[in-house]
């Protein structure tokens, strides 16, 4: 299903209650991902609150810019559209014409295929993150990241050796990656050794 989104104009800038100025473009990136994860929420534990899936970018898009101090807007923009096109139905196209060909050929970046191929996902994301850009990278390791701390903090059903095997597989892409940012690599570490004791 192909999901046409009208144009989102005139999306005014704002400070958070933690003084953050957010500009407009981010907000504007903001917004549409809300759009379109719409009636989406995160796995989490049967019978917790559900969270609405929109929070999974947003939490990329702080670490990316609050804990590492990253300020480039295509990178962050990337971040809270980074998976709009492979949940989404949103397209390529869609987003060149909202955000411009940089951000689109990010989040392009960082879509999986349909079909991950003989190896399963970890093994194809391992090969596809030593070929990313560095923009494309940094979003990606926030991403495992914040996914990580996800399963730290609200954790599913899964016995110990699956969470073993999710935190091992993030760990093997962020490994396989050509550009590392160094403080978000320090940050995923920090987040993998934290879980990893709690297993």
């Amino acid at each position: 299903m192909i999901l046409l989104f009208k144009a989102i104009t005139q999306v005014e800038g704002y400070t958070r209650k933690d003084g953050v100025y957010v500009p407009p473009h981010i907000r504007r990136a903001d917004s549409y991902a809300e759009k379109a994860h719409a009636g989406q929420y995160r796995k989490g534990k049967p019978g917790a609150p559900k969270i609405p899936y929109i929070e999974h970018p947003r939490a990329v898009a702080r670490i990316l810019h609050d804990e590492a101090g990253i300020t480039d807007p295509v990178t962050l923009q990337a971040a809270l559209l980074h998976d709009t096109m492979e949940d989404t139905g949103a397209t390529h196209a869609n987003l060149v014409a909202e955000f411009g060909h940089e951000v689109a050929d990010v989040v392009a970046e960082l879509t999986n295929p349909a079909d991950f191929g003989p190896g399963g996902k970890a093994a194809w994301q391992a090969a596809h993150a030593a070929k990313m850009s560095p923009r494309a990278a940094a979003v990606k390791m926030a991403d495992k990241t914040a996914n990580l701390r996800d399963l730290i903090a609200t954790p599913p059903d899964w016995d110990a050796a699956r969470k073993r095997q999710y935190f091992d597989d993030a760990r093997q892409v962020v490994q396989a990656m050509g550009s590392k940012h160094p403080l978000l690599e320090r940050l995923f570490s920090s987040t993998y050794l934290t879980g990893i004791d709690q297993l």
